[in-house]
């Protein structure tokens, strides 16, 4: 979402960000004071903001070093690309976007959704949104709770099950199910997401016959070293599964040596096949 439109002139663009941060400047100076009058603290904000022109207001409502009261009063701006930035804003208060959540417009709800400020409660209210955007912001959020996350891993819609796969707050019995969806994409998430799935899962994904899942299972961090082995006949991942550093030395070193090509031209070059690998690494015929 572009937050505001193409400024004028660089000269423009230097008068804006001379308003901009005098204005800030001078909120900063009378809100620190112990003994700031809110009713006068609130009037200095108002005259910030209608102080600036719309670009001016755009781009104060994206730069995070703008005051959070600022910020408050720049949500009530009839843009919506502003109301949008100041949604997404760093320094914007709970409070803010907790009434900002009810804008009429999907693109700023969507902001809310996404911003780390945003309160569990308003992500809670934000999941049952009729946008499917905002539905997906709320199950990439880190404040989302467990138990909206396994809602949201039934959604209809395949990117909010892809969201909710690649939180590390979803629950292990979720992950589970989601370890099973039609979308391949979906279950790709489950297998990268590390430090959340459960090792079983990793298990029965390094199975999937979709390449981008298994190669998402040999890279993920928490792969168990058994299922690293396993992966190393695969093929299509096992430089990968390599590469991981959960693979014992052993087999690493195993796999190293079965897969190096012979020094001396003359020889016979080898070329290794998943059963001279199982072999190498310990395994019988059956």
């Amino acid at each position: 979402m572009a937050c505001y439109a193409q400024a004028d002139g660089p000269w423009h663009t230097m008068v804006m960000f001379r308003r901009i941060w005098r204005g800030a400047n001078q909120y900063k100076a009378h809100a620190g004071k112990p003994d700031a009058p809110r009713p006068a603290v609130d009037l200095l904000s108002q005259t910030v903001v209608s102080d600036l022109s719309p670009e001016g207001r755009g781009r104060a409502a994206e730069d995070d070093n703008t005051p959070p009261n600022v910020l408050d009063q720049l949500s009530y701006d009839p843009g919506k690309y502003v109301r949008g930035c100041v949604a997404r804003n760093l320094s914007v208060l709970p409070d803010t976007l907790e009434r900002i959540a009810q804008d009429t417009e999907w693109g700023v709800r969507s902001c809310v959704a996404e911003n780390n400020n945003t309160l569990p409660i308003t992500l809670e209210r934000l999941a049952r949104d009729p946008d499917r955007m905002v539905r997906r912001g709320v199950a990439g959020n880190g404040n989302t709770l467990t138990r909206v996350l396994g809602t949201l891993a039934q959604d209809l819609d395949d990117e909010v099950r892809v969201m909710v796969a690649g939180n590390r707050n979803t629950l292990p019995s979720v992950l589970e199910r989601l370890a099973q969806d039609s979308s391949e994409e979906v279950r790709s998430l489950v297998a990268g997401n590390s430090g959340a799935t459960p090792p079983s899962v990793l298990e029965k994904l390094a199975q999937d016959p979709v390449r981008g899942v298994r190669f998402r299972v040999a890279e993920n961090s928490s792969t168990p070293p058994s299922v690293l082995e396993t992966l190393l006949q695969d093929p299509e991942v096992a430089t990968v599964a390599a590469d991981n550093p959960n693979l014992s030395p052993r087999a690493r070193a195993m796999w190293q040596l079965a897969t190096q090509q012979p020094a001396h031209p003359h020889l016979m070059q080898f070329s290794p096949s998943p059963t001279s690998i199982h072999l190498m690494l310990g395994g019988g015929l059956w």
